[in-house]
């Protein structure tokens, strides 16, 4: 993020629809940080949005590494 902007109030993460629920608000820490731990048996696609809805952020996890093979095979 703009370090003149920090990141404030809450941050919500669209995961896959096989999650329930699908959607969940997580609020910033104050060091700033928005994070959402799940477990997954795969990779698919998450969406954030910050700045109450003003901010859209999308992540292919499986553009991400550390995981493991049969995470990416799903």
């Amino acid at each position: 993020t703009d370090q003149t902007k920090p990141l404030r109030g809450f941050v919500t993460f669209h995961l896959h629809p096989t999650f329930k629920p699908s959607t969940e608000k997580v609020q910033v820490s104050q060091s700033g940080v928005a994070e959402l731990n799940v477990v997954s048996e795969g990779t698919f696609t998450v969406g954030a949005e910050a700045d109450e809805g003003q901010t859209k952020l999308e992540l292919d996890l499986m553009r991400v590494k550390g995981g493991t093979e049969k995470f990416y095979d799903q």
